[in-house]
């Protein structure tokens, strides 16, 4: 029996031995492939994130498209055709309650590095009106510098007024 024993102790200590030198020339086999996994995980989901990326890449191309389409058409707007303006502001008259009769588009005038375009409207309405329109013109967006206001009384309560205002145009980046 003391025989097995000291058998059973050897094989007990040759195991332990064994596991010993597996674990110490296994552990850095094991380290290294966990160490690859995670690399190969971490590039399966950076590709995974690129194909989202790309959706949103080509959804934002989508926007800058339109968005450029309708600067150019804003801009031909305010440059051009002065017949769009006329019809622009008669509109702004017309929802804030002036009756405007007439509108005179001058012509451009390149002054201190920027265009500047003449405007007068004259019209019929209230003070109220007048104000209304007043602040329309304030909001184009383009910059706007109002000259003049002449108001006189029309009978029944209503006011003509001649509105005298300068569109200018944004200085570019070479003029100075």
């Amino acid at each position: 029996m003391k025989r097995f024993l000291r058998c059973e102790w050897l094989i007990a200590f040759f195991f332990v031995v064994m596991a010993l030198g597996a674990s110490y020339v296994q552990a850095p086999y094991a380290q290294k492939l966990f160490s690859e996994g995670r690399a190969l995980y971490g590039f399966w989901s950076l590709e995974k994130r690129a194909a989202a990326v790309k959706v949103k890449k080509k959804a934002i191309q989508q926007e800058v498209t339109l968005l450029d389409s309708l600067v150019t058409v804003y801009e031909q707007r305010m440059q051009g055709d002065e017949g769009l303006a006329a019809a622009m502001l008669y509109k702004r008259a017309d929802s804030s309650g002036l009756s405007a009769s007439r509108i005179s588009v001058g012509e451009k005038v390149h002054a201190k590095g920027r265009d500047e375009t003449g405007v007068t409207v004259r019209g019929r309405g209230s003070y109220a009106a007048i104000g209304r329109f007043c602040e329309a013109i304030e909001n184009l967006p383009a910059p706007v510098r109002i000259r003049q206001i002449v108001i006189a009384p029309a009978g029944n309560g209503a006011i003509d007024a001649a509105i005298d205002f300068t569109l200018l145009s944004e200085k570019t980046a070479g003029d100075k």
